[in-house]
């Protein structure tokens, strides 16, 4: 199997794959690939590194559920004044604001991978995106039958 993907690539991968987690509050109990016997033994992760990511991803989960509580707020009263036909200017000002946490929420995200990357050695990043692609595709195959 070729584990060789760009930096870029390889990136963009880990990132693709730690949104498949969705941390949030319904979904709190996604897949964590750092706990899959597979994820773990085709990494060769060490116990410290789980706990690490373990750690790192538990400590996101307080900002993530406040930011998406927030968001699903600003929603609702965008859709609410959408609603009321209330003037372009009024919603568009609140766009700008379920926009502007999103993004926020999209940047802890990327500050939790980044952080989870860190405990990972370069070859263990390589084989995670490989994994990943291999995992996207499993999962396509299950949709379609």
């Amino acid at each position: 199997m070729n584990y060789r993907l760009s930096p870029p690539r390889r990136l963009a991968a880990l990132v693709t794959f730690a949104l498949c987690l969705t941390p949030l509050p319904a979904a709190a109990q996604g897949f964590k690939w750092w706990q899959s016997e597979k994820f773990q033994e085709d990494l060769q992760l060490t116990s410290e590194q789980i706990e690490r990511i373990e750690e790192t991803f538990q400590a996101s989960l307080p900002d993530f559920r406040e930011q998406k509580q927030t968001l699903d707020k600003l929603e609702t009263d965008l859709s609410r004044l959408i609603d009321a036909s209330a003037d372009e200017a009024a919603v568009m000002q609140q766009a700008d604001r379920v926009e502007e946490v999103r993004s926020e929420l999209s940047k802890a995200r990327t500050r939790m991978l980044v952080r989870i990357r860190r405990v990972l050695t370069p070859d263990q990043r390589v084989r995670l995106a490989a994994l990943h692609q291999e995992w996207e595709r499993s999962r396509k195959r299950d949709r379609k039958q």
